[in-house]
């Protein structure tokens, strides 16, 4: 069966308010990659707009997060969720060692080049602010 990625255009928050029951039937009936070519066809007719940016500021609460967690990559959300976890003071150390332990090598170089090219704070500078260098030092 072939995905209309473009056939979901109409749902687009700014063409007619936000829609929850919408986005929450377009969305959460599709797979990460049919997702990301949502994402890529709305990079793609709107240039100047990024897909998740206009769910931010279109949603509130959890249910923006929910959202913007869907509408990310695997290694995208991977390196939020390491953001979040050394985020503040403290760090959550069952999640890092959740989410380092359980990736191969090549996940580990996406989600650290993710993280880089982002707008989260570069993973060497948050690793060194919080101590939790030692994390890295195994790593190829």
């Amino acid at each position: 069966m072939c995905f209309d990625f473009l056939a979901h255009a109409p749902f687009f928050p700014f063409f007619l308010g936000t829609n929850e029951r919408k986005i929450i039937n377009i969305l959460g009936a599709r797979s990460n990659q049919q997702r990301q070519l949502i994402r890529k066809a709305f990079a793609d007719m709107f240039p100047k707009r990024d897909l998740i940016k206009d769910l931010i500021s279109e949603t509130s609460g959890n249910f923006k997060n929910i959202l913007v967690a869907l509408m990310m990559t695997p290694d995208e959300f991977d390196a939020y969720c390491l953001n979040l976890a050394m985020k503040g003071l403290g760090t959550d150390d069952g999640a890092l060692i959740e989410i380092l332990c359980s990736k191969s090598n090549a996940q580990m170089k996406n989600i650290r080049a993710i993280y880089k090219t982002s707008k989260l704070l570069f993973l060497s500078l948050s690793l060194a602010c919080f101590s939790l260098l030692n994390f890295f030092l195994f790593l190829p």
